[in-house]
């Protein structure tokens, strides 16, 4: 598939600002294949896509060679309180451009999106506020969101809320895709160990 020209306002908000607990490392540094890390994949997937800005939103603890993400269109934004969860991490990315029109929510544990599918949700934009990918009924990942919803992210100062809960009052459309990996999340050094180990030859890169 060809690669859609996505809107000059259309960015994408990468979230690794969490503590990665169960993984015992930093998700963004966890080696995807021979050539990237997930958070390389990741920038290279939406540069891919011809969105306009990637902000990646990282926990303080993380130290990331700035050089070797180096594009005119990534910023880095460090997050000195990954305790007050997703939705703050959110908050952060979207304040560093808050004239975006569009914007994808990408979780660094969710490193297998492709082109092909960011395409699809961007085609799909008009059908509603947000649209999410969706695989045999189950909902997946990116989330791609409106103005409306950038809006009203801004303006949360409740960092309890969820997400979800936030998402309910606005129309969504469920995109059908075939791929598969849309649900998949890697938290734990087993996760990795299946997804990833035992589907790459990248043991002598570890």
């Amino acid at each position: 598939m060809d690669t859609v020209q996505q809107s000059k306002n259309a960015i994408c908000i990468v979230l690794s600002g969490g503590l990665s607990v169960r993984m015992n490392s930093p998700k963004a540094l966890l080696r995807f294949d021979e050539n990237s890390t997930f958070l390389q994949h990741l920038i290279n997937v939406y540069n891919n896509a011809c969105i306009a800005k990637i902000i990646v939103v990282k926990n303080i603890n993380i130290e990331i060679n700035d050089m070797i993400f180096y594009e005119k269109n990534v910023e880095f934004v460090n997050n000195y309180f990954p305790e007050k969860g997703r939705l703050y991490s959110i908050q952060l990315g979207l304040k560093q451009y808050t004239d975006a029109e569009y914007c994808y929510i990408q979780n660094i544990d969710n490193p297998f999106i492709t082109t092909e599918l960011l395409n699809d949700l961007w085609l799909a934009k008009d059908n509603a506020e947000y649209i999410t990918p969706q695989y045999n009924e189950k909902g997946g990942h990116p989330v791609l969101i409106s103005k409306t919803i950038i809006d009203n992210l801004l303006t949360v100062t409740n960092y309890d809320n969820t997400l979800q809960n936030l998402l309910k009052p606005y129309t969504r459309h469920r995109f059908k895709t075939n791929d598969e990996n849309c649900l998949l999340n890697i938290n734990t050094p087993g996760d990795y160990e299946k997804y990833i180990l035992n589907n790459n030859k990248i043991k002598d890169y570890l």
